[in-house]
């Protein structure tokens, strides 16, 4: 089976499919990664097929322009990049690879070209969820960095809600684009794109059903939740880290994500709540110059490591909510203190919360103090500890696995019914 896989977003979202893509290689089957410029490298590196979705500069300016982050403003702006840049290369490169009975395609929620050559050409097509939050549900509503209904408020209220973002706001920003397209292949006009843009054939969720438990009743019928694909695109410590890690006690992790470049706020609080604490600070980013100047000799920032192979030498994680980092924070047996800003982090965030192992501060109290205060908490809490620990041991030894049996067991539907 040929599977034409098209992750779309940061290295974040990159690297699930690249976890489930090796394996499927290794299983004898085609691998092809459609996806953006800037990580053809470490495709290639893997050994799989890069097919180039020729988006820079476009890719840059939109993932360095701080209102990506934003709790209104980023799902704005990356649905105009993923619908300009992306939509039409990606169908494109499926059509002129398709060989119906042996070739699927793959995406995430982003995937809208995958959905529109499903639509025109038949294609078979597989969303990978990577959050709860993308598979929306009315019963239990997702928490947004910006408002949202609880599960107390009347089922009309919810309803209502979700009536008005779909009519008002989604299909305003997506149906155009979408339509235009569709119209240029002779398809019919759709509309309530929130859930269109979903595979109406197979919805694999990249997370387990205990993170997403209990599981809402009005999710898809086709959504099956699967595991973490846990994935590092390196192995072992570079030896300046690992130097590091054996001169003292566990040190706190900071990062703010790969996909941030505008972070000197986090890191001034990391600093500072290191300091507060007594306690030894690792600062990961790529991005240098928002590394405060001079830091403790208790503190020390690297541009990037496994987390894989650095978490269980650390104390704790604080991070943005990403659920790569989630994934790797829960395995490593950690407590987590997160900064969500948008998309599906606060939904993560809260998740964490009710399993008991993690405390949430929001971007505007993001202070060293307050960071000081939700460490303090965790650290020395024995029953987040345990909780902790539990919680690693429901990571399966190979959890890459069940995704690609589930596709193996999709493509070999597709194959049976052409």
């Amino acid at each position: 089976m040929h599977f034409l896989m098209c992750p779309l977003g940061t290295a974040g979202d990159i690297h699930p499919f690249l976890a489930i893509g090796c394996r499927l290689r290794q299983r004898g089957h085609q691998v092809s990664m459609i996806s953006h410029t800037q990580f053809g490298p470490l495709i290639r590196s893997h050994g799989l097929e890069f097919i180039d979705l020729n988006d820079e500069p476009a890719y840059s300016e939109t993932h360095n322009n701080p209102d990506v982050w934003h709790p209104r403003r980023g799902s704005a702006l990356g649905a105009r990049f993923f619908l300009r840049h992306t939509m039409r290369p990606y169908y494109q490169a499926v059509a002129d690879r398709y060989v119906p009975g042996r070739t699927v395609t793959v995406s995430n929620h982003s995937g809208f070209g995958g959905r529109m050559a499903h639509d025109h050409l038949g294609v078979p097509y597989v969303t990978l969820q990577t959050s709860p939050a993308y598979a929306f549900s009315v019963l239990r509503p997702p928490r947004y960095a910006f408002w949202s209904p609880s599960e107390r408020s009347p089922l009309w209220f919810r309803r209502a809600y979700f009536w008005v973002g779909d009519r008002l706001v989604v299909d305003p920003l997506l149906g155009p684009e979408i339509n235009r397209f569709r119209s240029e292949l002779g398809l019919p006009p759709v509309r309530h794109l929130l859930r269109w843009q979903m595979s109406p054939q197979r919805i694999i969720g990249l997370f387990p059903r205990w993170f997403s438990d209990p599981r809402p009743e009005d999710w898809p019928a086709h959504l099956i939740e699967s595991e973490f694909p846990l994935f590092d695109d390196a192995e072992g410590l570079p030896d300046d880290l690992a130097e590091f890690l054996r001169q003292g006690d566990p040190p706190i992790v900071f990062t703010p994500g790969t996909g941030v470049t505008h972070a000197a706020d986090f890191f001034r609080a990391a600093v500072e709540a290191c300091l507060q604490l007594g306690r030894r600070g690792l600062l990961l980013s790529r991005t240098v110059t928002h590394i405060p100047p001079s830091l403790p000799d208790r503190i020390r920032h690297f541009s990037y490591a496994p987390l894989g192979a650095l978490l269980p030498h650390a104390a704790a994680m604080v991070y943005h909510g990403g659920i790569g980092t989630l994934a790797q924070t829960i395995r490593a047996g950690l407590p987590h203190v997160v900064m969500p800003m948008a998309h599906d982090q606060p939904d993560n965030a809260y998740r964490l919360v009710r399993l008991g192992v993690g405390r949430v501060v929001w971007p505007r109290h993001f202070t060293g103090a307050n960071l000081a205060q939700a460490l303090r908490e965790l650290l020395t809490n024995a029953d987040v500890t345990r909780r902790c620990r539990e919680l690693a041991q429901r990571i399966p030894a190979d959890p890459v696995a069940p995704t690609v049996e589930l596709l193996e067991r999709f493509a070999q539907e597709v194959a049976s019914s052409g």
